[in-house]
């Protein structure tokens, strides 16, 4: 099983809120692309018109739409198909010990969500068949901590952070990770925090190369 990891310092805020009218959303798409099983009824279809081949359009799902009021609610079912190749799902968290853990309750399976968002958008793979699911960790207000660098300080603490994510991401089903470090202050053991990954991952994870060329 292979999986992916994606740096972004400078975060890439792409808002995957598309309001389309019922014209659109019963218009049918312009590209060609391999035939896909039909999405659900609650999924909406907008005409979509773009390159699809050659470029990654990461975008971030973040848990707190959900709690937006109007039209800028946005839940897993808004998504449109082929919109994006990567989601990113914004944010998980890990503590002291760099244990990753979910950073909202509406994660996981609760009383009024028996899937949990997690579920939701990884299942959005079954309607759009190329997509990726990444779980991004990080965030500003983790960033604002001295996690991340007390992480990156030692090949122990990286360890343990590389091991939890594998597990993470094995149990919710992600197909890789987005670290959300906004901004790292030690370049030094930034570096480290990579050569530990490329070792301890060996055929789990692809890098970025021209991020990691960036950072030498």
């Amino acid at each position: 099983m292979k999986f992916l990891l994606i740096f972004f310092i400078l975060q890439i805020n792409l808002f995957l809120k598309i309001f389309c009218s019922e014209e659109e959303a019963s218009t049918a798409s312009s590209i060609i692309l391999p035939p896909q099983p039909p999405p659900p009824h609650n999924v909406r279809t907008c005409n979509f018109v773009g390159d699809t081949t050659g470029y990654l359009r990461p975008c971030y799902f973040t848990n707190w739409a959900q709690h937006r009021d109007g039209r800028a609610k946005f839940v897993p079912e808004d998504y449109v198909p082929r919109l994006c190749t990567h989601i990113l799902y914004a944010f998980a968290q890990f503590n002291s010990s760099f244990i990753l853990s979910p950073t909202d309750p509406a994660d996981l399976p609760n009383e009024s969500d028996p899937k949990g968002l997690y579920q939701r958008v990884v299942e959005l793979k079954n309607y759009d068949y190329a997509l990726k699911v990444l779980i991004s960790v990080g965030g500003w207000t983790l960033s604002q901590t001295s996690l991340f660098e007390d992480m990156m300080s030692s090949k122990e603490n990286r360890t343990a952070f590389i091991t939890s994510s594998i597990i993470f991401m094995r149990k919710y089903g992600f197909d890789g990770i987005d670290i959300d470090y906004e901004f790292p202050k030690n370049k030094e053991n930034f570096n480290l925090l990579f050569k530990v990954n490329k070792s301890e991952f060996k055929g789990k994870i692809n890098f970025l190369k021209e991020f990691t060329e960036a950072f030498k």
